[in-house]
């Protein structure tokens, strides 16, 4: 009777690396046969918690949204994700398999690149420090850069303790062949532009009504674009 059982047992173990690299190509980064996969679910438990008698929130989107990850080279799609721009960590939030819902704090040590809805960011090594998280938005030669934050304020509006998130903050620098300049008006950004562009790109910003510290993501987007046609018409 023992020696079916270790037959079976030694078939298993052989065929372990092909259901592991199976699931691993599965794109919800789920194996039924395994658990987790240990690529994508490679992190530590999210137990930051706000204030009592806070208002807001320290994530950059209300809720979390579909989005996906890059990772080791990687992709993994069709995940819940958020990002928690106070402490700047990037959420997964999945079902377990005791059926309980868990936030992970996505480990940067392998994370190259993500998106969520729309919005798509890379991690920027700089030295021995930790990676800076960036939005950008490309189009060819030229590329803006969000870096975003919040602040957490003491509101001393009574005798007790009011916290309260500040609106979301980013800090935007345009990379153009290369060369970076750091922006907050639209001004300083037509300015980052060789002086022959200069003109056409203040116009663009007005006929457009577009304000570069205020406007939505596809009025950049739409920046981008145009200002790549001038440097490469």
């Amino acid at each position: 009777m023992l020696k079916p059982v270790l037959i079976i047992a030694f078939q298993l173990l052989l065929l372990s690396p092909f259901y592991r690299a199976t699931a691993q190509n599965n794109p919800s980064g789920t194996d039924t046969i395994f658990g987790f996969d240990p690529v994508l679910y490679n992190g530590r438990q999210y137990t930051y918690k706000s204030p009592r008698n806070s208002t807001g929130h320290p994530f950059l989107f209300d809720d979390f949204q579909k989005g996906w990850i890059n990772v080791k080279d990687r992709t993994y799609n069709d995940l819940d994700l958020n990002y928690d721009i106070l402490n700047h960590v990037l959420l997964l939030k999945y079902i377990d398999h005791a059926g309980a819902r868990v936030v992970l704090e996505i480990s940067d040590s392998w994370l190259r690149t993500f998106a969520i809805g729309n919005s798509v960011f890379e991690l920027r090594q700089q030295g021995g420090l930790r990676p800076v998280i960036y939005q950008f938005i490309e189009s060819g030669d030229v590329k803006v850069q969000y870096h975003w934050q919040k602040e957490l304020n003491l509101e001393n509006v009574t005798s007790t303790p009011v916290y309260a998130y500040s609106k979301p903050k980013r800090n935007s620098r345009v990379n153009i062949n290369g060369n970076e300049f750091t922006y907050e008006k639209n001004r300083e950004f037509a300015r980052a532009f060789k002086d022959d562009i200069q003109i056409k790109v203040r116009n663009y910003l007005k006929i457009n009504k577009i304000k570069v510290n205020k406007s939505s993501d596809s009025a950049i987007r739409s920046l981008v674009n145009y200002c790549n046609t001038l440097l490469n018409p």
